[in-house]
């Protein structure tokens, strides 16, 4: 009897114990740096001030996934907090915008955590890393995300 107990024991705590690395192999991947290849790239210079404004935002522990698009004078940044965050996010919208705006003082910086705006600019950091996009189109993209983001 006392051996089935802890046989059973022990093989919940398998099973347990292996479902919480799956979901930390989840989490890293949503927060992994962007693969760039610079030679190919057009956007290479866009793509290491995204990087710069990844490795200052996503420290935060209020921060779950981020995206972001800087092209010019304008870095555009889009959060998801943690759930339990959600309640105080215009504290941290601002302390973002106050890192990010330290690091690049002549750059106009709009962080916002409007879901819309994440998936439009998901969109568009795929077409920048994938080299799918010409210039006037990012213009025009950035553009209609700057319509939304005067609607909030």
């Amino acid at each position: 009897m006392v051996v089935r107990c802890g046989l059973s024991l022990l093989l919940m705590l398998l099973i347990f114990s292996g479902c919480q690395q799956g979901a930390q192999q989840s989490t890293e991947k949503h927060n992994a740096p962007l693969q760039v290849n610079v030679e190919q790239n057009k956007w290479t210079n866009e793509m290491k001030t995204i990087q710069a404004v990844r490795d200052i935002v996503l420290p935060m522990k209020q921060v779950l996934k981020m995206k972001t698009v800087a092209y010019e004078k304008d870095i555009i940044v889009v959060l998801e907090l943690k759930h339990l965050y959600t309640f105080r996010s215009e504290r941290i919208i601002k302390q973002a915008k106050e890192k990010i705006k330290k690091e690049f003082p002549k750059k106009k910086v709009k962080v916002t955590t409007d879901h819309k705006i994440y998936i439009e600019l998901e969109k568009l950091q795929k077409k920048m890393e994938d080299n799918q996009i010409s210039e006037k189109e990012l213009k025009k993209e950035l553009k209609n995300v700057k319509k939304l983001l005067k609607q909030t």
